[in-house]
């Protein structure tokens, strides 16, 4: 069998397709070889082809330039996509400082962490960020990607620019800018640089890191009080990386207290949640509607490439990194169209599973007087977790499905569900969502009169390294948009009252146990109305996990 890369044919040749690959695969078909192509056509412009590697490319019949131009391909194109397999993990570096990390932040991550080896995943990562690529990430839970990013944003030299055309004089600038889905996953990020640089000589931590998120302040003078505190510290100190929400981020550019001229790279977590892209068969007046009306992050994008694009003293390109668990065609496309990516990395550390292999899943059907396990599914579909996100959030018969089956913070019975499953289960630390937005002081007073001491997630990110103990709380209390890349490593079990709004949504929760290998339990409970649990079984189909029997109950 001959060896095969996935390579990437450039936009200028896509109307060549078939003057080179046809004569190529009838040649070879013609002398027993077997070709293993990819399909068609990525979304971002290009065609995906297989093709033979370099070095066992024959003579062929073909005229010179077409012969050329396909050995050109295959030596010039055939990193352009990284697949993370069995050979890679073995080969990854063993240390940090291997893979480009600053030796003080190596010694931080020993001393303040107990970190001494990379995950698979962040040898890959980490180097690939640090050459200045751009790059598109697929991933799953679990792998270490936050963190690594963080330990290359914090690794790249200081960004800095000349103060005018006429002068040589050169200003430190911002050289990083981390979009994080939600402030949760900000203030950790922020948690993780402060530990990092600690025990290091730091002037002020200001220099090397600011926050930009909105306060969740009940009243507008209070949020009004930390815009004036953020714009204060952008102005006194210029730090080395900047970690928002989009929202904030974009007002901060707007205003110009955020200079971002000097900027070397963006990224942009969970890209899919950020753009909220029309559906796969949305409406055109839905269609319309989104470009009348684009998200934060997409108008951030825009400023800050335009703004880069206006700097005539720029040298390097500005690096775009972008990940997401579907990361599908529409979306590469749109970022490819964009021309905010160009020759990007694609790295998959999917590896085609939807969900983490050592998760248990249970669903449970909650009445007024009873609980039971959510009855068999059928034969499962294998679908990978790109096409059933776009299949789960298409215009088709799921949809006709009662959609409004989600969790009343006034629904006492589910809230005792939960304090069961934790007795029942010896729980020491987990995290329930609710994919509603209730009031979190009640929900948190309820779950404390059936003996469960809580504590919602924005408030327990600071302790959140620390293990459990009798004074913690058992349970941390999310929405599905809160706890979006926040990463718990006690977390043994996941409560999720009611249905999920999508499949990836429920990936993303579920995600959130089972990290860097460990064992985890998802337990999903849904009220045994209308045609819920027809619902919740179809999400299950599409997410290709085996849902387990829940060994306490019927």
């Amino acid at each position: 069998m001959t060896a095969f890369h996935l390579l990437i044919l450039p936009r200028k040749l896509r109307n060549n397709y078939n003057l080179i690959m046809l004569p190529f695969r009838r040649q070879f078909l013609s002398r027993s070889y077997t070709i293993h192509s990819r399909r068609g056509v990525t979304s971002d412009g290009k065609l995906s082809i297989g093709v033979l590697l370099a070095s066992v490319v024959p003579r062929l019949s073909l005229s010179l330039k077409t012969h050329q131009i396909v050995r050109c391909l295959v030596t010039s194109y055939q990193e352009q996509i990284l697949k993370m397999n069995d050979s890679q993990e073995k080969d990854s570096a063993t240390d940090f400082e291997s893979l480009g990390i600053r030796p003080p932040i190596c010694d931080s991550l020993r001393t303040n962490f107990n970190i001494i080896a990379p995950t698979p995943a962040q040898s890959i990562l980490i180097p690939a960020i640090l050459s200045g690529r751009d790059i598109l990430l697929r991933d799953h839970t679990g792998t270490g990607k936050t963190f690594g990013i963080t330990l290359a944003l914090l690794s790249q030299s200081r960004s800095q620019t000349v103060a005018s055309l006429h002068s040589k004089s050169r200003k430190l600038a911002v050289t990083s800018l981390f979009v994080a889905p939600n402030r949760e996953l900000v203030l950790q990020v922020e948690a993780w640089i402060h530990r990092m640089i600690s025990a290091q000589d730091v002037l002020s931590i200001k220099n090397v890191v600011q926050t930009l998120i909105s306060g969740g302040g009940d009243t507008d003078e209070k949020e009004d009080i930390m815009i004036a505190r953020q714009q204060e510290d952008l102005a006194a100190h210029v730090p080395h990386v900047v970690v928002g929400t989009p929202t904030r981020v974009l007002d901060m550019v707007k205003s110009g207290a955020l200079d971002v001229t000097g900027l070397r790279t963006i990224v942009l977590d969970e890209v899919d949640q950020a753009l909220k892209l029309p559906k796969r068969f949305a409406t055109q007046q839905k269609i319309r509607l989104r470009k009348m009306h684009p998200k934060p992050a997409e108008q951030l994008l825009r400023l800050v490439f335009d703004k880069v694009g206006e700097d005539l003293r720029r040298t390097k390109k500005l690096q775009l990194v972008v990940s997401s668990a579907t990361l599908n065609r529409q979306l590469r496309y749109f970022l490819s169209s964009a021309g905010w990516i160009s020759e990007a990395l694609f790295i998959d550390f999917a590896k085609g599973s939807a969900a983490p292999a050592q998760l248990k899943h249970h669903c449970l059907i909650v009445s007024s007087d009873t609980i039971r396990n959510m009855s068999a599914l059928s034969t499962t579909s294998s679908r990978d977790g790109e096409d059933a996100q776009e299949m789960w959030d298409s215009d088709e018969p799921l949809n006709n499905y009662p959609s409004n089956e989600q969790f009343n913070d006034d629904d006492d019975r589910m809230l005792e569900s939960v304090a069961i499953a934790c007795e029942l289960e010896h729980v020491e630390r987990g995290l329930v969502f609710v994919n509603t937005n209730p009031s979190m002081s009640k929900l948190i007073e309820r779950l404390g009169r059936h003996g469960i001491k809580a504590q919602e997630l924005i408030s327990f990110i600071p302790e959140s390294s620390s293990s459990p103990s009798s004074s913690s709380p058992k349970l941390i209390v999310a929405t599905e948009n809160t706890a979006r890349g926040v990463d718990l490593p006690d977390i043994s079990h996941v409560f999720i009252l009611g249905i999920p709004s999508t499949v990836a949504n429920y990936l993303h929760m579920a995600g959130r146990t089972g990290r860097m290998g460990r064992d985890g339990t998802v337990v999903t409970f849904v009220r045994e109305r209308g045609r819920a649990e027809d619902r919740i079984r179809t999400m299950f189909k599409l997410t290709n996990v085996k849902v387990e029997r829940f060994e306490h109950v019927q």
